[in-house]
This record gives C-alpha cells, structure tokens and sequence, in this order.
C-alpha cells in the first residue's frame, strides 16, 4: 500500500484551511463593506496582516434562498462557484508574499438563475484580477 500524497502542497487543492467555517470572520467581513462587485458576485474582502503560521488566503461562498428558490441549483452554483476560485486560486496566492497580508473573501451570488461554469469562471478570474490590482498597485 502507498503512503497517502499530501494533498495540501498541490496548486490545485482547496483543503479546508482555505475555508472560511467561522461565523465571527463573516460577520467582519460583511461589516467591513471592502467589495468587489462583477455580475453575479459580489465579493466582500479584508486584508489580514499574516502570522507565522497563517498565510493562506480563504474564501466561503453563499447564494441566498431569495435568488435560488430550489436548494439543488444553490448547491449547483457553490460547487461551480468552488471549483472555479479552486482552479483559478494561483492568481491571488501571490498577495501574500508580496503584501504581508492573506485575503479573507465572501463570494455572495446576486443573480437569479443558474449559470453556465465558463460565465462563472470567467466572473471569479475578474474578481480575483480586481482584488490583485488594487491591493497591489
């Protein structure tokens, strides 16, 4: 049997560090009023100086049961909203490195039906693209 790879150190992977699971730092974020906004998400940010430890940037994502009525499409769209910020993370892992800080994002989907993931896709690269530029430049 094969020792189990580390799946953490993989460009791809979104383990549960780079979740956000405490009620306390959306709270924050949602009382910070940083946003980002690009059709269908809007996005809401902070920037936290980086620990010895903590350096990874962390996201959570919501689609609120007034857009979606049916819980299967809310479902469809956190997965398709997931894996796109999974496979396009590489773009905001720099900020670390280069600002000092890790960024804490809240993805809310305000449109009102379920969208292909290539629109998705390319929503969550815009938004990443947005939030490297003005908290670099």
């Amino acid at each position: 049997m094969q020792p189990k790879e580390d799946s953490s150190n993989h460009p791809f992977s979104f383990p549960k560090k780079e979740r956000i699971c405490s009620k306390a730092i959306l709270d924050r974020l949602m009382h910070k009023r940083q946003v980002v906004f690009f059709y269908p998400f809007k996005c809401y940010y902070d920037l936290t100086p980086c620990s010895g430890t903590d350096s990874r940037n962390i996201m959570a994502v919501s689609v609120p049961k007034k857009r979606l009525k049916h819980a299967v499409d809310r479902n469809l769209v956190k997965r398709r909203t997931r894996e796109a910020y999974r496979l396009n993370k590489h773009i905001i892992d720099t900020l670390p490195a280069e600002t000092g800080k890790y960024a804490s994002m809240f993805f809310v989907f305000v449109g009102t039906e379920v969208l292909p993931f290539n629109f998705i896709n390319d929503k969550i690269i815009s938004v990443l693209n947005r939030l490297l530029s003005d908290n670099i430049g």
